[in-house]
């Protein structure tokens, strides 16, 4: 699961919008992906589920 922080969108916005050579379509990701297990346990912990233990 890819996830990327609301403050590095908003600066990519604005490298884009400021600079004129920035053409077509971009990707914005993490560079290191959340997997799917580890981010459901973290999501487990924060809400306390009883089963986040077991991961």
């Amino acid at each position: 699961m890819s996830w990327v922080y609301i403050d590095d969108l908003v600066g990519l916005y604005e490298f884009a919008i400021h600079r004129e050579e920035v053409v077509g379509p971009f990707n914005v990701a993490a560079p290191e992906p959340a997997r799917n297990r580890g981010f459901a346990a973290a999501m487990g912990r924060v809400l306390g589920s009883p089963d986040a233990r077991n991961f």
